[in-house]
């Protein structure tokens, strides 16, 4: 991941607090299950996507982009929108 020290506390501090991230850890290591209703309700938004899912260190990827814990969601917006280059640059 490319992100400073800052960025990669911040997103480690969330994950660490996030009992939902830690919940999908635990499910991608044990693998899914065929049916999304054998899926917690925490995680079940994941499911559709579940073979895109692995983790690496103390992070969820989805593909090559980390999925975001919450906790740091806003803080991690605020930043991209304050740089102000638009919407592609954001994405």
């Amino acid at each position: 991941m490319v992100a400073s020290d800052a960025t990669v506390k911040l997103l480690r501090d969330a994950a660490h607090d996030d009992e939902t991230y830690q919940l999908l850890k635990l499910q991608i290591r044990n693998g899914w299950s065929g049916s999304p209703s054998q899926v917690p309700d925490e995680i079940r938004e994941f499911f559709t996507f579940s073979d895109e899912l692995s983790q690496y260190g103390d992070f969820i990827y989805k593909g090559s982009s980390v999925v975001v814990p919450v906790g740091a969601r806003q803080q991690l917006l605020e930043r991209i929108h304050s740089s102000h280059i638009g919407i592609n640059g954001c994405l």
